[in-house]
This record gives C-alpha cells, structure tokens and sequence, in this order.
C-alpha cells in the first residue's frame, strides 16, 4: 500500500490511527489571513515533533484523511513523511473515529486548547485508552481495533 514515504506491506502498518490530519487549512482563511499559517517550515517542524512524539506512544502509521479544500497538499506531506518515522497513508473515503491535526485554521490557535482541550494526536493514547482498560477492554482487544482492523480495512480491496 502506498504512504506518503512510499510502498509499505499491511503488515507493517502497526498500529494505526484512521482518521487524522496533518494539516487542516480553509483556503479561505489561507488567502484572506496569511498570518494565521505563518512560517510553513515552522509549521512542518511542529507537524514532524508531534508525529515523533505520537511514535513514542507506539503509533505506527496515520491515515491522513485530508481532501482537496482542507489544505491537502502531497509534496508538503511527502517533506514531513521523510523526517518522521510515522506512516502516513493518504486515504479519500474512509470515515471512522478520531480526527486530529498538528494544525487547524477554524479557531485561534490560542482558543483550540481552551476550546478542544482533548483534540490532538495523544488523545486516544493518553485518555481513551487507559479509560477504555478500566472499563475492561484487553490488550487484545486494543490490538483489533488498533492493529488488526486498519490492517484488515488496507487489505480488501475495493470496497472504498
């Protein structure tokens, strides 16, 4: 299957997060306030110290569910990819649950945290699943929907 560094086996997605972004960006807000978005090799940066960190967590692959009029821009994605060791995986149609980014223009990047204090990549890692383990969830149960699942969704073939 392809991602953003190139071919990959399925086996080797891991554990996968299924619907993030690693950009989200109005065109709108991109042409009207340049501000907002900054300095793009700052942004990237940001974008390649988050991804990292979420491989720390034991993340191996993201599906980037990023579609033309929220900023999807391949050769940026393709930079990141290069220096991170998190496998992006460019995917259209797919929607299933999470949906972060390392950076959104809807809301002042001030207000985002007071506003989704639990919107980012660690979200799932740091709270959802050590909640989902109190309530009885196993390991192995983790591995299906973390593993298992993605893996199974990459392998079949025509259905999205």
């Amino acid at each position: 299957m392809n991602t953003a560094r190139g071919s990959i086996d399925t086996a080797d997605l891991g554990v996968t997060l299924m619907h993030e972004h690693v950009f989200v960006l109005s065109p709108e807000i991109i042409d009207n306030y340049p501000d907002v978005w900054g300095d793009e090799a700052k942004r990237e940066l940001d974008a390649i110290a988050r991804l990292n960190e979420l491989k720390t967590r034991g993340v191996d692959s993201i599906v980037d569910l990023t579609v033309i009029g929220l900023g999807r821009y391949i050769p940026r994605i393709a930079r990141i990819a290069e220096q991170t060791d998190i496998n992006i995986v460019h995917a259209g149609k797919m929607v299933l649950p999470h949906d972060a980014s390392c950076f959104i223009d809807y809301l002042p990047e001030k207000t985002r945290p007071v506003v989704m204090p639990n919107w980012h990549y660690l979200h799932i890692h740091n709270d959802v699943i050590p909640a989902l383990k109190q309530r009885g969830v196993t390991d192995e149960q983790l591995e299906t929907m973390l593993v298992g699942n993605p893996r199974k969704i990459f392998e079949t073939r025509g259905g999205y």
